[in-house]
């Protein structure tokens, strides 16, 4: 690869390879369950069905580990997503 071509590593935080069940809450009646792949103090790698549809902005729970995050899709490729949790609210 040249340098131009290297992908550009932002993350601020570690990720740890996990395989956590987690929710998606949308709204008060929506809930779609996933799989946390990766995890850091910031976000999440997200696996979820291709065709499932995945709002830019939700609740993300995690009950196993008792996390609860407001979360933000930056990225979504086939059937994972990359996730940013918002930091004003935990």
């Amino acid at each position: 690869m040249t340098r131009e071509t290297i992908p550009i590593d932002r993350r601020v935080a570690e990720r740890v390879p996990c395989a956590h069940l987690a929710e998606i809450r949308i709204g008060s009646t929506v809930t779609l369950r996933a799989i946390i792949k990766d995890l850091s103090e910031h976000g999440a790698r997200l696996q979820i069905p291709e065709n499932a549809w995945l709002p830019t902005k939700f609740e993300l729970s995690i009950p196993g580990i008792g996390l609860n995050r407001r979360a933000i899709c930056k990225w979504r490729r086939r059937d994972f997503a990359g996730l940013e949790f918002d930091i004003i609210r935990k």
